[in-house]
């Protein structure tokens, strides 16, 4: 009984414990950042959150950055407007009032001061969706040498480039509304991989949705109907009288209809589904529409002539499977038949009648003697296999005796000669 009372009182000290975080041990906690860029622009907005997996009571953060105790002690370390002074190492812990964790990992904040050597531009400076964005990066000072310039887009590496030039250019083709954001590029040195860093300042971009619009009546279509697309523009002073061009999933299709803007099919088949997309095309830009999926269905009255006609055919296909059948029975039954049924007789050549007897053949070395014949009573079993047999029978006997008279004549001639 003492031991259970001990087990009791060692169990609630072990909860208390553990409520308290005085005698678990806690593994140290997780440092993250957002947005994860690998350098920033003085007035970016960092956040920084010390993660300790589970919530626990009395609990204080301690933040340090370069090696120095900040004096904050909340769980989310935000930075609103970044400058020179927030660079360095970022790293955390969390105590309770009887334990204190091992700090966390690090995290170095990299803030740059937009340099003027550098400069970045966009074009067009009116952008629509599907149209081409350039970006162009130029450093104006230093000697000639190998350079590597980085463009970004909020913080995320879209295109690298390695060159001699103090000027490179990129472009992103068909941009839509995800492109939008701010754009910088930065330089250095290939052969100084720790040397100094040039970065620009932020360029801010926005893709517009394009003037264009293309509609279908309906999208969902039966094949033998008629489909109308129709192509608009929202601003007449951008398109114009731009040529109108239609593509079915990206490869232009030719229209026979009077207007240029229509795009007119007169009975659908399945193979006028697709993605649809109508373009204008001006001297200086395109303009381009959101596509549009057209879908073709078979009719229901094709559908049901062609679940009749796998209907038909399946019924044929099991009549003759079953005339196969019919006809290999059949011949199994004329095999049998012929080892058991009595054979026929022809009673000279005058006589057409079906008889039944016993044949008795006695087979003589180079002599044939004609069946002597018993006459009995017809079968009462006859079947058409039987009288088959005995036809064929009745034939081989005719046959066999017209070769003995002919040998029986010649043999005679050669005698009298």
């Amino acid at each position: 009984m003492e031991i259970f009372s001990a087990l009791l009182l060692l169990e609630q000290v072990m909860i208390l414990q553990i409520r308290e975080g005085s005698s678990v041990e806690i593994g140290a906690p997780v440092l993250t950042m957002e947005p994860m860029w690998d350098r920033f622009l003085t007035g970016d907005r960092i956040t920084l959150s010390c993660n300790a997996g589970r919530e626990l009571r009395s609990t204080t953060y301690n933040w340090i950055v370069n090696k120095t105790t900040k004096e904050f002690r909340e769980k989310t370390y935000i930075i609103e407007a970044a400058t020179k002074e927030d660079d360095g190492e970022y790293r955390c812990q969390y105590s309770t009032s009887a334990h204190t964790t091992p700090y966390s990992n690090s995290i170095l904040v990299r803030v740059s001061s937009p340099d003027s050597l550098m400069s970045i531009e966009s074009e067009p400076e009116a952008l629509w969706y599907a149209q081409t964005l350039k970006l162009s990066c130029k450093f104006t000072f230093g000697p000639q040498d190998e350079f590597i310039y980085l463009f970004y887009r909020e913080g995320s590496v879209v295109a690298e480039i390695q060159t001699r030039n103090k000027s490179v250019s990129f472009e992103k083709e068909r941009v839509t509304s995800e492109d939008t954001g701010r754009y910088r590029c930065q330089m250095q040195f290939v052969k100084y991989p720790k040397g100094p860093v040039y970065t620009s300042a932020y360029k801010h971009v926005n893709v517009q949705e394009s003037p264009v619009r293309l509609q279908v009546n309906p999208r969902l279509q039966r094949a033998g109907d008629s489909i109308t697309l129709n192509c608009t523009c929202a601003q007449d002073h951008l398109c114009g009288r731009g040529h109108i061009s239609f593509s079915r999933n990206e490869i232009i299709v030719s229209s026979d209809s009077e207007s240029h803007n229509i795009y007119h099919i007169q009975e659908a088949t399945l193979m006028d589904s697709g993605w649809y997309r109508c373009m204008v095309f001006q001297k200086l830009s395109t303009f381009m529409s959101l596509p549009v999926e057209v879908t073709v269905q078979n009719s229901p009255g094709n559908f049901a002539l062609i679940v009749g006609g796998s209907a038909v055919a399946a019924v044929l296909l099991t009549f003759l499977l079953l005339f196969a059948v019919c006809r290999l029975r059949q011949k199994e039954g004329i095999q049998d038949i012929s080892n058991s049924q009595p054979s026929r007789d022809d009673n000279g050549s005058t006589s057409g009648n079906i008889m039944y007897s016993v044949v008795q053949v006695n087979r003589k070395e180079r002599d044939h003697i004609r069946a002597r014949r018993e006459p009995r009573e017809a079968d009462s079993h006859v079947t058409y296999a039987s009288l088959m047999h005995l036809e064929r029978t009745r034939d081989q006997d005719i046959r066999a005796g017209r070769q003995e008279d002919n040998g029986s004549s010649i043999y005679q001639n050669i005698r009298r000669s």
